[in-house]
């Protein structure tokens, strides 16, 4: 994958503006309780296949969302490693890698294009290797803290109802 994905969202949204569809720019929006599907763009990663599909569906308005990777996020990345509890030896490999993804900094790292049928969602994506890597990390470090994303059921209330 290459580092930067700012020439495939210049090809992207000339492409969809060329058949006449509608660009929104978006931010990322998976809604909890709405089915989402997910383009398998390993195995077809031609956006225009994905365009094609959202146009035989009927789709005249095409989300977008992009991310790139900010000072401001590897700040925060920083900061939860000091806070995370990762061993030394560890702790030095993180540091390390994420010095070395300052160099991608204002770079694009994500694509989302999405469309609406009822009751869906549908959605392609493309992310660079290094975003997911930088992800992973933050996951991993997040562990180590011992921070869990997920709320347990019911707002942490439990009832024998």
């Amino acid at each position: 994958m290459k580092p930067n994905l700012d020439s495939l969202l210049t090809e992207i949204t000339d492409h969809l503006k060329s058949r006449g569809l509608i660009v929104f720019p978006t931010i990322s929006r998976v809604p909890d309780g709405v089915p989402a599907a997910f383009w398998d763009s390993a195995a077809h990663p031609d956006f225009r296949e994905f365009i094609a599909a959202a146009e035989a569906a009927g789709a005249r308005i095409m989300l977008l969302e992009t991310r790139k990777l900010t000072e401001e996020d590897l700040d925060e990345a920083f900061e939860s490693l000091a806070t995370s509890g990762v061993a030394r030896e560890e702790h030095r490999g993180f540091e390390r890698r994420l010095k070395e993804l300052r160099a991608y900094e204002g770079f694009t790292a994500v694509i989302e294009l999405s469309f609406d049928q009822p009751d869906r969602i549908f959605i392609f994506e493309v992310r660079t290797e290094w975003y997911t890597e930088f992800e992973d990390m933050l996951d991993e470090m997040e562990t180590f803290a011992g921070v869990d994303d997920e709320e347990p059921l019911g707002g942490g209330y439990y009832s024998r109802n």
